[in-house]
């Protein structure tokens, strides 16, 4: 997965930026919403597994969950690190990442689960606190049960009837080749450039993926959880 950090001097807080749905960390604002944070904190950019060109995996449109399980494994390495999490900031489909984190990762969850009743005082000095103090959703989609009704064409809602799948979208990059960190430079001196090809597939398992996820409970228990 790409990422990009933004340091901002010996300060050990961190503000995380999650990208949405078709989007990788260097589209829209993000560069320049993290040089307007870095005041606030080191900020940390990344793609998604299957978005952005140099991310591995496959393109997946309902995948949510696992999503918030890579959130997740980005807070704890910056928390093993010695960072604190000031806030985790996600726009649309990022937005609902954020949103859903702390449901699926409840404050001072042990590393070792959930069920307190097996450990002993060893493990439970193995805490890791998944408390994220500020949480900002921008644009996110409140209901998931349905797709907006103009987000794929007839033929393409055709195609998932008859197939169970259809190709979306195709993405492309046209980058200097060594955007992973080569020169991008041939012997000489000329600039060599690829162009990277991300097929978008939507399937039906994904589609239910999405309409499975309730927001609206998912955020009555945070609030209820919070309140308690």
């Amino acid at each position: 997965t790409s990422t990009t950090t933004t340091f901002a001097g010996d300060e050990k807080s961190l503000i995380i930026l999650c990208h949405g749905l078709l989007g990788n960390m260097n589209n829209l604002c993000y560069g320049e919403l993290a040089r307007a944070l870095c005041g606030h904190g080191s900020i940390f950019r990344f793609d998604f597994s299957g978005e952005g060109p140099l991310s591995q995996g496959n393109f997946e449109y309902g995948n949510y969950v696992k999503q918030v399980s890579e959130l997740h494994s980005v807070i704890t390495y910056w928390q093993g690190q010695g960072y604190t999490i000031r806030a985790i900031v996600g726009h649309s489909k990022g937005a609902n990442i954020v949103l859903m984190y702390h449901s699926f990762y409840p404050p001072f969850v042990s590393s070792h689960g959930n069920d307190d009743s097996d450990r002993d005082e060893d493990n439970k000095n193995h805490e890791v606190s998944t408390s994220i103090p500020l949480v900002v959703a921008i644009s996110g989609r409140f209901h998931l049960s349905q797709s907006p009704s103009n987000r794929f064409t007839e033929r393409q809602q055709q195609l998932l009837r008859e197939e169970g799948k259809f190709l979306w979208k195709k993405l492309s990059w046209f980058m200097r080749d060594g955007g992973d960190g080569g020169s991008g430079s041939g012997d000489d001196g000329s600039v060599k450039c690829r162009t990277v090809v991300r097929p978008c597939w939507v399937t039906q398992r994904s589609i239910d993926m999405r309409a499975h996820i309730n927001m609206p409970r998912l955020l009555r228990e945070q609030v209820n959880h919070a309140s308690s």
